[in-house]
């Protein structure tokens, strides 16, 4: 088995481990408890058939759970030939594999470009697209079982410790650095996203649209307006009040966007502060 299934083996190993002490805490009733043993023990199968499909290894069966109590261990259909378990087994696996692919899909699409970015081999993409996967599942899973203020609680550190060993195996697969630039790139498309969704809406409709060039350097610009405060300062030159990161994003803009494009970015700016500043004045009166 290659280094990079050994190091996703050991992911699904702590994930599972996390989310039975989540379980475990849980407060939910014997049948939850049923019902989400039986889960976990797809899950497990689920993430086991995915890295033995690519292991040197010999396949086996799969696993069969123990047979639930309101199960008899000849229930079979009406023709006795066919065992009502085996089928909804059957069911049960085609299912994870279905939610193994929509969460690959959102992974592909929220990180996409980060993770092209790092230039890795197909094997170590594969990789890695599976330990975010299994930790995009491992916290929807925990959200399941959290219940209450003190499932709230559990919760938070049951995702903390998720994060943090999933991390540990990005970091074992593509190195401290890969780290760093898969975080970086994520948090950069993150940002541009935002702009795309936001201000670049707007430029469309105005028929000014961002070029690629401007999207990076406005990108840049609202990474590092992070440093500055959120106090109302005043534009005279536009006539505005905007926050002080925004003034920055603004100010950045001038030598990059048009005339058009930047009355717009600043209409833009100009009506999040308004709009702020109405909501806490409506807190206020409330």
């Amino acid at each position: 088995m290659t280094k990079s299934y050994a190091i996703i083996l050991t992911v699904i190993g702590v994930l599972l481990g996390a989310l039975g002490m989540m379980f475990y805490f849980s407060g939910k009733t014997d049948a939850d408890r049923e019902n989400q043993h039986y889960r976990g023990t797809a899950a497990d199968r689920s993430a086991t058939s995915l890295l033995s499909a690519d292991s040197d290894e010999p396949q086996g069966q799969i696993v069969q759970d123990p047979i639930r109590p309101d199960e008899g261990e000849g229930a079979s259909s009406s023709g006795g030939s066919v065992n009502a378990r085996d089928i909804g087994e059957r069911f049960e696996q085609k299912f994870i594999e279905i939610e193994h692919r929509k969460l690959l899909r959102s992974i592909r699409r929220e990180k996409y470009f980060a993770i092209n970015a790092l230039g890795l081999s197909d094997e170590k993409r594969k990789a890695l697209e599976d330990i975010l996967v299994m930790r995009e599942q491992a916290v929807a899973d925990s959200a399941e079982l959290s219940s209450g203020s003190s499932g709230n609680e559990l919760l938070s550190k049951t995702i903390s410790n998720i994060n943090i060993e999933s991390e540990n195996a990005i970091r074992a697969l593509i190195g401290e650095e890969g780290l760093a630039k898969l975080k970086r790139s994520s948090q950069l498309h993150t940002i541009g996203r935002m702009l795309d969704e936001s201000v670049g809406i707007d430029m469309r409709s105005e028929g000014v649209p961002l070029t690629g060039d401007q999207m990076s350097k406005l990108i840049d610009s609202m990474d590092k307006s992070s440093s500055f405060s959120l106090r109302a300062t005043d534009l005279p030159r536009y006539g505005v009040t905007v926050t002080e990161n925004s003034a920055y994003i603004i100010k950045q803009a001038e030598s990059v966007l048009s005339p058009e494009q930047l009355a717009i970015l600043v209409q833009y700016y100009s009506d999040q502060y308004e709009f702020e500043r109405y909501r806490d004045v409506e807190r206020e009166r409330n």
